[in-house]
């Protein structure tokens, strides 16, 4: 730092520099000297509010503040007009708690949405008459339980949604979720990992689709349901497993599945992952590593390993495969590629 710099900054830091003197550095200074300014009692009300964007915890403990406070009631407001994302900031409690019965539903809005707010007044804002405050309030991952509990009756369909998808709703108010009769809302408690295994096994006989494919989807749900599910699909139709993209739960299921029939179909599945699909390189049956070969999705690592195949149609295939992804990769038009 300069010497200028250092004079400045004994200034700023100074409680007996002028006022004016503070707003003419205040056009000089580095960030640290800014920092120094926003915490002086003499520096100006509305070089605070610039400020505020930057230092707002240092601007809320100047200790001229009540004094500004006093001959500007509106100066807190002035403050979150500069700086309308401050709530995402660690904030004087003070601050916070007036901003949480501020008139404006927006003002609320930010506060309910932050991380940062204090648990007992996101549980003062649950409560709140505008909806798009409870909904926000609801969506926080710092919201109390029995708020969210009180939460999970309101009548906005919306907020609903966001106390089952919330993980820190009890396990209770999921299982009442369960049994909303929006869809929706009984899709995100099956997508819950909070939700009870008794209460998953029923939303995965619901009548809407979307409700059991969220339940499948769910990693809480016992194997032995996912395995009546998927061969319920079977037997309807061997083809959803060739064509469709599955739930992983199944597609894991069908490549170690003893039936080959079943190894076959996922082997051709467009949609089976990768690793999956090296699983399958192994495989006894030749007809299997044939498939995985032709694959599209297959990686150029499992390709390396068919190519040195004992069969020599799945090595020719493979080596074909590897070819055209190599060739792809060289002569991609992509402009990230640098080949």
């Amino acid at each position: 730092m300069s010497n200028k710099s250092k004079n400045f900054l004994e200034e700023a830091l100074d409680e007996n520099t002028p006022t004016e003197r503070l707003r003419e550095i205040s056009r000089k200074g580095n960030k640290a000297i800014r920092n120094a300014i926003a915490r002086n009692p003499n520096t100006p009300p509305d070089i605070l509010v610039e400020y505020f964007y930057e230092f707002p915890t240092h601007v809320l403990r100047n200790p001229a503040l009540e004094l500004i406070i006093l001959e500007n009631p509106d100066f807190f407001n002035e403050l979150v007009s500069n700086n309308p994302f401050v709530f995402n900031d660690e904030l004087p409690l003070f601050f916070v708690e007036w901003a949480s019965r501020h008139p404006k539903e927006s003002i609320r809005e930010s506060v309910a949405s932050s991380n940062q707010t204090p648990r007992h007044l996101l549980a003062d804002l649950a409560a709140d008459k505008n909806d798009d405050v409870r909904h926000k309030v609801a969506e926080n991952q710092k919201t109390p339980s029995h708020s969210l509990t009180k939460l999970a009756t309101d009548k906005n369909k919306n907020i609903r949604i966001s106390v089952a998808e919330n993980s820190c709703t009890s396990p209770e108010s999921l299982e009442k979720l369960a049994e909303d009769e929006d869809s929706d809302i009984r899709r995100k408690v099956a997508a819950n990992e909070n939700t009870p295994i008794n209460t998953l096994e029923t939303l995965a006989r619901d009548k809407s689709g979307m409700v059991r494919l969220a339940a499948v989807e769910n990693s809480c749900l016992s194997s032995e349901t996912s395995e009546n599910i998927i061969k319920g699909l079977i037997e309807v139709d061997i083809n959803i497993i060739r064509q469709i993209k599955l739930p992983l739960v199944f597609f894991d299921w069908a490549i170690n599945h003893p039936d080959k029939n079943i190894r076959i179909v996922v082997a051709k599945n467009p949609h089976t992952p990768q690793n999956l699909l090296t699983k399958l390189v192994d495989d006894k049956i030749a007809e299997i590593r044939l498939t995985a070969a032709k694959n599209p999705n297959i990686s150029k690592s499992a390709l390396k390993i068919l190519i040195e195949d004992e069969n020599d149609a799945i090595a020719f295939v493979a080596a074909l495969q590897l070819r055209q992804k190599l060739d792809d990769y060289y002569f991609d038009d992509d402009e990230e590629n640098p080949f």
